[in-house]
């Protein structure tokens, strides 16, 4: 199954053209795609540097955010929020990665394995 999943993602994002036949997308589809390779992260910038591309301020569901604001929402700490993001363990740049998700306009999630490596903060009882 998964060599044939990966294929079957590609084409339905455009990154690969089917052999046979086509696909047609419906008006309107906007594609929020969480990679488990995580190649939309770019290890060597900060997390700030990946939220906001050096900006301070984010749209977020049409309203601006602070950047810091918006990764402490993901259990990031301001003292961590400038530590270079390939210096995180998997399942944290994973909750980096599930931050774009959020931030990209989008009517569609496409999940490859989202998972299998995510590392949560226990919740005081």
């Amino acid at each position: 199954m998964v060599a044939a999943r990966q294929p079957c993602l590609r084409i339905l994002l455009g990154e690969l053209k089917p052999q046979r036949g086509r696909v047609c997308l419906g008006t309107g589809i906007r594609v929020a795609y969480f990679d488990q390779l995580r190649a939309q992260l770019d290890e060597d910038k900060t997390l700030r540097e990946n939220i906001g591309g050096g900006d301070d301020m984010i749209l977020v569901g049409g309203g601006s955010r602070h950047v810091v604001g918006y990764l402490q929402d993901f259990l990031f700490s301001p003292e961590r929020i400038c530590h270079q993001s390939g210096l995180f363990p998997a399942g944290e740049r994973n909750r980096l990665c599930w931050r774009n998700l959020f931030i990209i306009p989008s009517n569609v999630l496409v999940l490859d394995e989202p998972t299998t490596t995510l590392t949560l903060k226990p919740r005081p009882s």
